[in-house]
């Protein structure tokens, strides 16, 4: 399939062995991790795909016995890595596949769904820089919130306009746990 290995390379010896989109999501799972550990929060993986990548959830301390534990809010994540999107103006612009978005729409659930999108640079060998002062991971990561969009009839993709403020950062992570927090447990859609 062109297009979807690394280009050719030599790494003592071996080539890559992994293709690009692989390497785009374990960077796009680099950032929720790294964001999520430093927000103080708890995140779980899904073993198959049926809509939800992770799930992100609240930790406190029980008053009973002052460990901590879950705490029961939580919220799922499904999560993109891509090069193919754009600044306009104050938004970050995205063209999603038309299934995951009306997925994301039609769903009523306990916890709230939100999108991720890593927004890589062209240039592959920006994504990542490693040095023993620090590691920076490029571009940047969004959350998008597609609760009160409208299902897409466009068979393919639907172009989706993310706040630019919407940063998926440690305390992006705690504005989306305070949506889920706010969240009435059995929420319809209006």
């Amino acid at each position: 399939m062109a297009g979807t290995n690394h280009p050719a390379g030599d790494i003592n010896g071996a080539r890559e062995l992994i293709t690009r989109q692989h390497t785009q999501e374990l960077l796009s799972r680099a950032h929720l991790f790294a964001s999520a550990a430093k927000a103080g929060y708890n995140v779980s993986y899904r073993e198959f795909d049926y809509g939800v990548d992770y799930t992100v959830h609240s930790v406190g301390i029980d008053p009973e016995t002052g460990k901590r534990k879950e705490d029961g809010f939580k919220f799922d994540l499904q999560l993109k890595s891509t090069v193919d999107w754009r600044f306009r103006g104050e938004s970050v612009v995205y063209a999603l596949d038309a299934g995951t978005l009306n997925a994301m729409i039609g769903r009523h659930r306990l916890a709230p769904m939100f999108l991720t999108l890593l927004c890589l640079p062209r240039d592959e060998a920006a994504w990542l820089d490693s040095a023993e002062e620090d590691t920076t991971l490029r571009h940047c990561c969004y959350w998008y919130d597609a609760r009160k969009d409208q299902r897409t009839t466009n068979p393919t993709t639907q172009t989706i306009d993310i706040p630019r403020r919407n940063l998926l950062t440690p305390d992006g992570l705690k504005t989306l746990m305070g949506l889920a927090r706010g969240m009435p447990s059995r929420r319809r859609r209006e």
